[in-house]
């Protein structure tokens, strides 16, 4: 639905992930409504588990998420470590 970026937070001083729209998305109503109702969802979570979500907002590309950074591989490098690789 979205790609998330390494973004660093001036306000704050610390790494964070963006999460903005996938351009396709950003053109209708449903795929803006489903990301709004993404932040609303990770907002009422809580769990070590589950990313913290700090701010939702939007500027002239369109809205955004920005999340905890959680440092690890790549999805790509752990799916092939499945293969009983790794």
């Amino acid at each position: 639905m979205g790609v998330v970026y390494l973004a660093f937070d001036v306000e704050l001083d610390r790494a964070v992930a963006l999460k903005r729209l996938h351009s396709e998305d950003l053109q209708t109503e449903a795929g803006i409504q489903r990301f709004i109702q993404e932040a609303r969802s990770i907002a009422r979570l809580n769990h070590p588990n589950i990313v913290t979500l700090y701010d939702f907002d939007q500027d002239s590309q369109g809205h955004f998420l920005v999340m905890e950074l959680v440092k690890g591989r790549l999805l790509q490098e752990y799916a092939a470590g499945l293969d009983g690789a790794d």
